[in-house]
């Protein structure tokens, strides 16, 4: 039977992958295209704002946008602006990644647990968004595609102030470090989702007759759940952490005011309320996926756990090996973890489990 070193020494022999560290011609070509779109577009908006606006960007983007936040819904999209926002989103991403993973940020498991909850609360603030919660000034910011450049913004931004007070006080072991980086961290991260709620939500008080009682608490349980999960999840990078914390919270404050549309609905731009709040299908199209994902993770759990303890990941090769070397030495890696946990491992990852609960 083949050990690690003699798979590692014929998997040497191959020629090793591009560096994690490094970017691929396609990140490499994506990322060029789009700083010379931005600086294209910036240069134009100066210098030729009519063509570029008036004849381009207002009527293909901007004008599209505004009808979906308006009455008329999504009426304004076509395949021409669709296929915009698709290839945007598809490269931004693609670029994103790319510049996380040579930065060396955190990728693992935690991560993906803390870029879900972010996932989650995007359409917590879109159902706000449809039910015409958010004044005509700000409810821009809730319609597709822009939502998600929102959002990105809020991320990014709390992911650099994370990593900035982590980066000092990580590797201070004990209860030393772990106290400076509550002490500072968990009151900013407390003020940013205090400022999240000033903008977005605070200016839809004074547009609708409604109640209060579950937004306050809504606004209690999100502060509460951002310093639990904050407490909760020692020992995890702080970048992690503090993504995890401020959506969490974010979310429970959006749900704060689901709770209180249910309560007490407000009126509608079309002039109507919403229909009486029907509570059993959730129970099926979150329950029925929720049972599903549960019974998947408890088929992979062991398998993963295993996989960690041997320090590789699951369906992730070693680092510096093509997927061609690999499957080259199909019959020799045969033996390796990776290929031997990786099918029910997988499994228990928080990313397959999210795009299983999604597609379910």
């Amino acid at each position: 039977m083949a050990t690690l070193e003699s798979i590692d020494e014929v998997l040497g022999t191959h020629q090793p992958a591009l560096p994690s560290t490094r970017l691929s011609m396609v990140e490499q070509t994506l990322t060029r295209l789009l700083l010379f779109l931005i600086i294209g577009v910036a240069i134009g908006l100066l210098l030729m704002p009519e063509a570029i606006w008036d004849d381009g960007l207002r009527p293909i983007i901007w004008e599209p946008i505004q009808q979906d936040a308006g009455a008329q819904g999504d009426a304004g999209y076509s395949y021409q602006n669709t296929a915009i926002y698709t290839f945007g989103l598809l490269a931004s991403v693609v670029v994103f990644q790319a510049l996380f993973r040579t930065l060396q940020l955190p990728a693992d498991d935690k991560m993906m647990v803390a870029l879900i909850a972010w996932v989650c609360l995007a359409p917590i603030l879109r159902v706000l968004e449809d039910a015409d919660f958010f004044p005509s000034s700000i409810d821009w910011l809730l319609i597709s595609p822009i939502i998600h450049l929102h959002l990105a913004v809020w991320l990014i931004g709390i992911g650099i102030v994370s990593h900035l007070v982590g980066k000092k006080w990580d590797d201070v072991a004990g209860d030393l470090g772990e106290l400076n980086i509550r002490i500072r961290l968990v009151p900013l991260l407390c003020l940013a989702l205090l400022f999240m709620w000033a903008l977005l939500f605070r200016p839809g008080y004074t547009e609708h007759d409604m109640g209060m009682a579950w937004v306050y608490i809504g606004l209690a349980i999100g502060f509460a759940s951002l310093i639990f999960s904050f407490h909760a999840t020692r020992g995890w990078p702080t970048i992690t952490r503090g993504l995890l914390s401020f959506a969490v919270g974010a979310c429970f404050v959006g749900l704060g005011h689901w709770a209180q549309l249910a309560a007490t609905p407000w009126l509608q731009e079309s002039g109507r309320l919403p229909n009486e709040v029907v509570f059993w299908p959730s129970l099926i199209v979150l329950g029925i996926p929720g049972i599903v994902c549960v019974v998947l993770y408890r088929i992979g759990r062991d398998d993963a756990r295993q996989l960690k303890l041997t320090g590789f990941e699951a369906g992730v090769l070693p680092e510096g090996i093509s997927i061609k070397s690999w499957e080259t030495e199909e019959k020799v890696v045969a033996n390796h973890p990776i290929e031997q946990l990786s099918n029910k491992a997988l499994l228990a990852s928080p990313l397959v489990l999210a795009m299983i609960f999604g597609q379910l």
